[in-house]
């Protein structure tokens, strides 16, 4: 192994990490404080009775591990358009649209943003490897949990595929849109693809399943 790893935890943990790692980078993992990256795509929308074709532009940006902001931006024929901002700063979250500012400091919410942050520090992969606060526990051998030191009660569960790249990143959090309590995922999509250095899915998929509290 050609790289540092400062990330502490169990023997099976630490070696599935290992491969992870190997299998998205090879032996030169890039080192990763911050990120910006723009995605761009289309949705289905509508103008009154009349489906149409939105584009969306969705700009994330990061400064790992809990930092992120998203900013969403939907457009229908270049004519009309909205737009939306959520930042958390490891305190607090941020909610724009348009000029009004919300700021959201209830525990759950807070709690919802960290492991929604941290499940998306874990996507990337190479920050894992960077801190000795991340401790990785194994669960069997194709899937452990990432933990955060500072909130260890916010856990990601990664499994692996066969070829030790991610299958799936499930985290449990307090989901803003409706208030209920989920587990929910990130999967990759196709094929990995340098991006800037950075080699990572050619798409995503995300989803939830609602759980009962204290399950």
């Amino acid at each position: 192994m050609a790289f540092l790893m400062l990330a502490q935890g169990d023997p099976i943990g630490r070696d599935l990490l290992k491969k992870l790692v190997l299998a998205r980078y090879g032996p030169s993992p890039p080192a990763m404080d911050t990120l910006r990256i723009t995605y761009k795509g289309r949705t289905r929308a509508s103008l009154g009775p009349f489906p149409l074709w939105a584009r969306v532009e969705a700009v994330a940006s990061y400064r790992f591990p809990l930092h992120m902001r998203w900013d969403f931006r939907v457009r229908v024929l270049r004519l009309l358009s909205s737009s939306y901002t959520t930042t958390f700063d490891g305190e607090a979250v941020y909610e724009q649209h348009g000029l009004r500012v919300t700021r959201i400091t209830e525990a759950e919410q807070v709690e919802s943003a960290r492991r929604r942050a941290w499940s998306e520090t874990v996507f990337f992969v190479s920050p894992l490897i960077a801190s000795d606060r991340v401790r990785v526990e194994g669960i069997d051998l194709s899937a452990f949990r990432a933990i955060l030191a500072d909130y260890p009660e916010d856990v990601a569960t990664v499994r692996l595929s066969e070829d030790h790249r991610i299958r799936e990143i499930e985290i449990e959090r307090l989901d803003p849109a409706d208030g209920l309590r989920k587990r929910q995922y990130i999967r990759p999509l196709g094929e990995l693809t340098r991006v800037d250095g950075l080699i990572l899915p050619t798409a995503c998929a995300s989803g939830s399943t609602s759980v009962p509290w204290g399950s």
